[in-house]
């Protein structure tokens, strides 16, 4: 089983272990201590590599993790990962949320302090944790300072430079929980594992966009059935057109491989009364489609 985060509760963990279930997922748990315990000199470069081509993985793993739930303690493997692109994304929008709540700060301080409701001491601090509203794990990043009697207040703030440093070594980072044995998936093969998922879900994606499954305006349930059966086989075919074509290195997705065909013409050429019909303006990537696909160039109509 691969999942997203949202599966790996330590509650629903101790059950695939008791059902000697195979998983495979990103932690649910906040583990933030346990990430800052490992030293980034004890991360190493990891194989995976993404379809574009990047790289810039490196992981930590570790063979014997243990956690409690419900007074038991249970062992399982788990892999550390960091990937350089989360981590410049991270990085990124930590910057901006940052921006948002300094500038709003600086409202508060330049045009708004010791005015009207601004000159109630309590107001302004409930307007400063508003501030935070939406991003209320960044507030342990500033410390605030909040001072004098009202209608004199003055407020100033720095960043913890701790906590801050902090945040910095936890960005790009991610923990992988599997009872899978190393013997089985070492820790590339983990992460080889676990990114594949995206294969599952671009399936999902296709059903609803390129063969578009929906909406559905069938009323009964035979014909409804029908019509999902349809698709799935629909769903197979392209899915098996996209691994052969990927395998031949001659288009990246199904979509790309159908596209080569949407310039073939039939030309109609009539002479003293004889009619003839031709396939015309087929391309060399469409003819190459068709060879591994065993189908043969096209023949006259």
């Amino acid at each position: 089983m691969i999942s997203d985060r949202a599966m790996f509760t330590k509650a629903n963990m101790v059950t695939l272990l008791d059902k000697k279930i195979s998983f495979l997922g990103p932690s649910c748990a906040s583990e933030r201590e346990y990430i800052l315990s490992i030293p980034n000199n004890l991360f190493t470069p990891l194989r995976y590599t993404t379809s574009k081509g990047k790289s810039g993985y490196t992981g930590v793993e570790i063979e014997h993790y243990s956690f409690t739930h419900e007074g038991k303690d249970y062992q399982i493997r788990t892999l550390i990962v960091k990937s350089e692109d989360l981590f410049r994304l991270q990085q990124k929008t930590l910057t901006r949320q940052l921006g948002g709540i300094e500038q709003r700060l600086r409202d508060i301080a330049t045009k708004q302090l010791n005015s009207r409701k601004f000159k109630d001491k309590k107001y302004v601090s409930d307007q400063i944790e508003k501030a935070f509203s939406q991003h209320a794990d960044l507030r342990r990043l500033l410390n605030i300072h909040l001072e004098g009697n009202d209608g004199e207040l003055t407020l100033t703030w720095e960043y913890d430079e701790v906590a801050m440093q902090e945040e910095n070594r936890l960005l790009g980072k991610y923990m992988l929980v599997t009872n899978l044995g190393k013997k089985d998936y070492d820790a590339d093969q983990l992460l080889e594992l676990y990114k594949s998922r995206h294969q599952i879900e671009s399936r999902f994606r296709a059903l609803k966009s390129n063969l578009k499954i929906r909406p559905i305006f069938l009323q009964s349930e035979e014909r409804i059935k029908s019509l999902i059966l349809v698709n799935i086989l629909a769903l197979l075919v392209y899915s098996l057109l996209e691994w052969i074509c990927q395998r031949n290195k001659l288009a990246t997705s199904g979509r790309d491989a159908l596209d080569v065909f949407r310039l073939p013409t039939i030309i109609t050429l009539t002479f003293r009364g004889q009619t003839v019909r031709q396939i015309g303006n087929v391309s060399s990537q469409a003819i190459q489609v068709m060879e591994v696909l065993k189908l043969g160039p096209p023949d006259p109509v």
